[in-house]
């Protein structure tokens, strides 16, 4: 689809939604009778855009059948900036949330302390009638509270906290969740895998939105393909022995053109590069529950008689650095492999198997 023909849809669905969900100049009662519109918003974390490669699952069911963006960027490759400014449509600037470690600008406590839960896209949906919910990741620094944001009418969110030895607390296994206020344990069996608890209560939510004839806004959030990435145990094996992406930008042997960070750099040796192979190789494991996710998602939609009325939109936060630029890990750099996302999203008036390359960023979600 040209950037033209893109642009004009783009405007057509923004103007459908805001008669749909506000009512916005809806004269006639046949106008309000339309069914507003549902909406299943699946984020990766840490996912690269050519990361989808290993997604074929959600290739064939979004892609094939929806439009991909091949222009999708985030403003600012960093989870907390980047989750700040889908909820609220703001640059880091704006939103107040400039860190992932949470403190006063950084984090669940900054998002908190610039009133960013106050009035963000939850609270609006949930004013206009829709039932929300959130499953998975909220914001680092949300950790053992049974606190739930308003604006929410389910919340079941993993407890993530950045600790001070700087390794994260994203565990696959073995974790926490509040489960709309109480505090829940997930161990170690391989029916607590998070992608598929995650998966599975989403599921739960849509079933019930349509049994009660309302509207829905699913928020959808796994750690996939997040370190210590560990895929789930039936797909321990699927991608062994897989090799990073070896880009043109990979241990970039000129840098004198880049800033003193990257100049000081030292090449990256053979050690290091198995270290990325072996990551890569996890991380890649991980997406095949985040594949199965989105095809549990779309085929109960469709079950349910609610996927042509629904749009599923699948992206991720930032992306991740795989020995670019000799960077042997990491994501907030300016670079292409840091800000370019994966966009899908399938839905009413999307043309299947349409494509556009007009820029698009998380600010506009």
């Amino acid at each position: 689809m040209r950037p033209t023909v893109a642009a004009t849809f783009c405007a057509l669905v923004v103007s459908i939604l805001v008669v749909s969900i506000f009512g916005v100049g809806a004269t006639s009662t046949s106008a309000q009778e339309v069914p507003k519109p549902n909406f299943v918003f699946i984020l990766a974390d840490d996912m690269r855009n050519d990361d989808l490669r290993y997604m074929p699952k959600t290739n064939a069911l979004l892609a094939e059948q929806g439009m991909r963006f091949e222009n999708a960027f985030v403003s600012y490759a960093l989870c907390c900036p980047s989750r700040s400014t889908i909820m609220r449509g703001q640059y880091a600037h704006n939103t107040g949330v400039w860190d992932h470690v949470s403190g006063p600008d950084g984090g669940w406590e900054g998002y908190q302390n610039h009133g960013n839960e106050q009035d963000n896209v939850a609270t609006r949906l949930h004013d206009a009638g829709y039932r929300t919910g959130l499953f998975g990741k909220y914001l680092n620094g949300y950790y053992d509270t049974t606190y739930v944001p308003p604006g929410w009418d389910d919340w079941f969110v993993k407890f993530s906290r950045y600790e001070w030895s700087g390794k994260f607390n994203y565990q696959y296994y073995d974790y926490d969740v509040n489960d709309n206020g109480a505090i829940t344990h997930f161990g170690t069996d391989t029916a607590d895998y998070s992608t598929d608890v995650i998966g599975g209560r989403a599921q739960e939510f849509i079933g019930a939105s349509v049994a009660e004839g309302k509207p829905f806004f699913a928020y959808v959030a796994p750690s996939a393909p997040h370190g210590p990435a560990i895929p789930a145990q039936r797909h321990l094996l699927a991608f062994e022995g897989e090799q990073a992406p070896r880009l043109p930008s990979f241990n970039e042997e000129d840098v004198s053109d880049k800033p003193p960070g990257i100049q000081s750099r030292q090449s990256l040796g053979a050690k290091i590069t198995t270290k990325i192979d072996t990551r890569h190789e996890k991380r890649v494991g991980t997406l095949q529950a985040l594949d199965e996710l989105v095809e549990g998602v779309v085929s109960q939609l469709e079950g349910l008689g609610a996927l042509e009325n629904t749009y599923v939109v699948f992206t991720s936060d930032n992306g991740w650095y795989h020995g670019e630029h000799r960077v042997a890990k990491g994501k907030s750099l300016p670079y292409e492999e840091g800000i370019h996302m994966p966009l899908l999203i399938r839905g009413p008036g999307v043309q299947a198997g349409s494509t556009t390359d007009a820029l698009t960023l998380n600010t506009d979600f």
